[in-house]
């Protein structure tokens, strides 16, 4: 393969550009780029008018806060009746009225007509001594003659004592 023909011309252009040397130049980015930034900035008044205003608003504001005088004290007469007025009363009625004393164990057997709100207000007035007696925790001769198993086990591994106290621990009313 030749090479193409070139043009007369070209070569002496081509030439006279290869016996240039690259000048270093007068241009320096980093200067240039500070003076476009210094151009860029326009002076003006505003913002350090606004500062200053700002600024002396906070410590005009600051004096008065702590120079201001103490409030006044403010004498201010109530009239109060001289007699206080009687109202009649009417006399107790015996259903609503509670007892004198603190309930006792047989002046509050244990009742299925008790409700809720006779309880309330004897404990409301007497505290825990308002509260009715209450059954205690069932004996042996209260439970059922045939206790059911809470952990459900054949009766080969009823046996083992940690068993035994874990189903102790379910059962209700059971020994700890």
């Amino acid at each position: 393969m030749s090479e193409p023909p070139h043009d007369p011309d070209l070569t002496a252009v081509e030439r006279a550009l290869a016996g240039l040397t690259p000048s270093a130049g007068q241009l320096n980015r980093d200067a240039l780029l500070f003076a476009a930034g210094r151009r860029s900035l326009r002076r003006g008044w505003a913002w350090p008018c606004a500062a200053t205003a700002a600024s002396l608003a906070a410590a005009i504001l600051a004096a008065l806060l702590f120079l201001r005088p103490e409030p006044g004290t403010v004498v201010r007469f109530v009239p109060v009746p001289s007699a206080p007025v009687e109202t009649a009363v009417s006399p107790p009625d015996e259903r609503s009225s509670p007892p004198d004393g603190p309930p006792t164990a047989s002046a509050s057997p244990l009742r299925p007509d008790l409700d809720y709100l006779t309880v309330w207000h004897q404990v409301e007035r007497w505290g825990d001594a308002g509260l009715p007696p209450t059954r205690l925790a069932p004996t042996s001769d209260d439970r059922p003659a045939a206790a059911i198993d809470p952990l459900d086990l054949p009766p080969d591994l009823q046996s083992d004592p940690w068993l035994q106290r874990s189903k102790a621990m379910l059962t209700p009313g059971g020994a700890l």
